[in-house]
Parts: C-alpha cells; structure tokens; sequence
C-alpha cells in the first residue's frame, strides 16, 4: 500500500480512528484519564481541562501533540 491510499483509508474510510471528521482518544498527560475527542484537523490549540485531576492541556492536531504545564 502506498502512503497516498494510506492517506485515504485512514482519513475517509476509518474517520473514527482519528481521521478528517472523527475522533481520537487522548489520555490526560497528568492523571491519565482517557478522553473520546473530536479531530480538528485545522487546529494548533485545543484547550482541554481535565474533568477528574483539573489538569489543563492543549492538542496540537497538526502536529500530533499534547501540551501540558502550560504557561498562560
């Protein structure tokens, strides 16, 4: 399989597996806590406040990252 019919399994056929329209499950970097998340692909900073530690971290869904010990 080529990285191109990759690109579009992953991103049309399976949006639930973190594709265009999906989500993605995203633990919480401070206790862990797992979190079903809408993708925004578009996105450099979504904002999460954790409901179970009161942690806050970012998304980065361009990049693939989450950011924690933000600095406001």
């Amino acid at each position: 399989m080529n990285s191109f019919e990759y690109y579009v399994m992953e991103e049309f056929i399976f949006p639930e597996e973190g594709g265009v329209t999906g989500t993605r499950p995203v633990d919480c970097p401070y206790c862990q806590m797992t979190y079903e998340l809408e993708v925004d692909v578009g996105n450099t900073a979504d904002r999460y406040h954790c409901e179970d530690c009161g942690g806050i971290f970012e998304v980065d869904w361009v990049e693939g990252q989450v950011r924690y010990d933000i600095k406001e």
